[in-house]
């Protein structure tokens, strides 16, 4: 087995009004048993949730794990599908769930230190060989040198990238099915990555990002993330992580007990049963206009979130790196 780190990606697309920072809503408090529940799963390490500051419906969860295998494991539990179905009172159509090994893990400057991360999503068709994926990543590595994109410099934390390891939906790929490359860019705010775009070195560059062989689209999405720390004591948890953390039969019942409160967990008409690798990895539902909220990063990050890009309120995302 490889042991190799991971980062789940999982994308939620939320009912129409619901807010899971109103800590006193049902939404919120079932968001919050969710994550308390996979957060204390061993082999997990960082955590990240938030909503897209373009479409706050799209809900975000970003998690590291010690390996494929240990998320594997949790899925195999048999309190997973409750979890899941508990989950899907919250959504109105499919989840989409892959994995991802970052390069560099655990994009601390991307996720952790920024107070707003791009995330870049570009799709390729299956048969994309490996020579065109070099060329794919070493055009990036171009574009970031060429275009001055310096951590520290601008506005700009850091990045971290790389290969969605499953298939993700795309219907310009034959079979509707396609890869994916994934990009995490930190930002200061949406507007130091708007005032990026408006530089010589983005606009005599872009083309590096743009025009990358055989690409088939491109979305860009900013989410202001809440971080969490897993409890279990993975090999990239925080300090103290583990303490207290139950094993065995006592996790099973307390999971259970959790995950079946005095409340009905059937799943509306419109929502999902749910599972792994249900869909792409972009906002689905089309980019409706921005959102200027956050629960744990400073607002002013966010400034100018409400008109940093026509083409968002359009119903475009803008394309860049």
């Amino acid at each position: 087995m490889s042991s190799q780190p991971v980062t789940e990606i999982a994308l939620f697309p939320l009912k129409a009004g619901t807010d899971l920072n109103d800590l006193s809503s049902s939404a919120a408090q079932t968001w919050q048993d969710i994550y308390g529940i996979v957060l204390e799963q061993e082999g997990t390490q960082t955590g990240y949730w938030g909503t897209d500051i373009e479409n706050p419906t799209n809900l975000r969860f970003f998690l590291h794990w010690d390996s494929l295998e240990k998320h594997k494991e949790f899925m195999a539990r048999d309190y997973y599908s409750t979890m899941v179905k508990r989950l899907t009172t919250l959504m109105d159509r499919d989840p989409a769930i892959h994995h991802v090994h970052l390069s560099p893990h655990p994009a601390t400057a991307a996720l952790s230190t920024a107070p707003v991360t791009e995330i870049l999503v570009r799709y390729f068709p299956t048969s994309l060989s490996d020579s065109d994926k070099k060329a794919v990543e070493d055009n990036l590595s171009q574009f970031s040198s060429k275009s001055g994109l310096t951590p520290g410099e601008a506005g700009f934390y850091g990045a971290s990238s790389g290969w969605v390891l499953e298939e993700v939906a795309n219907d310009k790929s034959e079979g509707g099915k396609g890869t994916a490359h994934l990009a995490l860019l930190g930002w200061q705010s949406v507007d130091a990555h708007e005032q990026f775009r408006q530089t010589q070195g983005f606009k005599d560059n872009i083309s590096l990002i743009r025009e990358a062989p055989k690409m088939q689209g491109m979305e860009v999405q900013h989410v202001a993330f809440t971080q969490l720390t897993s409890t279990a004591g993975g090999v990239g948890a925080g300090a103290g992580a583990g303490a207290g953390t139950s094993t065995g039969a006592q996790l099973e019942g307390a999971q259970e007990e959790v995950l079946n409160p005095h409340q009905d967990l059937g799943v509306g008409k419109n929502s999902s049963k749910g599972g792994a690798g249900a869909g792409g990895l972009g906002s689905g539902g089309g980019v409706k206009s921005h959102s200027d909220g956050s629960t744990t990063k400073n607002n002013d990050a966010l400034k100018g979130a409400g008109n940093s890009t026509g083409k968002e309120r359009s119903g475009r995302s803008h394309v860049d790196g």
